[in-house]
């Protein structure tokens, strides 16, 4: 099994071109438009307050997945970033100081995810295109597509029906972190596995026939 060298992922506030990685309790910066990481591993309690059951009995505290509320939910949330971890997920306010306390903690019910998503979710995206206003989660081998215009989940699916019969047979079992595309390439959602990510646009379409490419050097750090 490849080793997981992204948990999480996540875009910064709508103009910042950044996007931000997460492994354990660290996390790095990535810019989109000078593609490459721009700011080296910090510690997320820095940045974020997190509520107790983030934070497992001796660890630091961590989380599965995360999403940004600017291009699922609209000027609503522009500001919000979500984290989920485990049968749980909290709201943070980008425009808050640093280290952002949490707004609320609820159950996974508020995104009506449930079946294998009861319980938690491993990665999430936001739809592009025809799909905006969509949130994908993504656990094992299914995805979970919830619309916010609805406050409703659409469907369960299996992750290699995005892109039927050019999924990577890895990749179709389950990812490790997904994250939304941003400047030159708004158009795709990005999903992640061991060293290597794809692009994907709609996301019912992924680019390069799914092709997948390396992302992270061998110690983690983003290539």
């Amino acid at each position: 099994m490849a080793k997981s060298l992204v948990e999480a992922a996540v875009n910064g506030p709508a103009g910042s071109n950044r996007a931000l990685f997460f492994r354990g309790d660290q996390f790095v910066a990535y810019d989109w438009v000078q593609d490459r990481a721009i700011l080296g591993a910090k510690s997320i309690s820095d940045d974020w307050g997190l509520p107790n059951t983030f934070q497992p009995p001796g660890f630091a505290p961590r989380f599965d997945a995360a999403v940004g509320g600017r291009e699922g939910g609209g000027a609503a949330h522009l500001q919000h970033l979500y984290f989920f971890h485990g049968p749980e997920y909290t709201r943070h306010d980008w425009t808050t100081p640093t280290p952002r306390p949490f707004e609320f903690v609820d159950a996974l019910t508020g995104w009506k995810l449930s079946g294998p998503f009861a319980d938690g979710a491993e990665a999430a995206f936001n739809g592009k295109g025809t799909r905006a206003g969509k949130t994908y989660f993504f656990k094992g081998g299914n995805y979970a597509r919830y619309s916010w215009a609805d406050d409703a989940l659409d469907y369960v699916r299996q992750i290699g029906l995005i892109a039927p019969g050019t999924m990577p047979a890895d990749f179709a079992t389950g990812v490790d972190a997904a994250v939304d595309g941003d400047g030159a390439y708004a158009n795709y959602g990005y999903l992640f596995k061991g060293r290597y990510g794809i692009g994907c646009q709609a996301p019912e379409r992924c680019a390069r026939q799914c092709a997948p490419r390396p992302c992270f050097g061998t110690g983690g750090d983003l290539a």
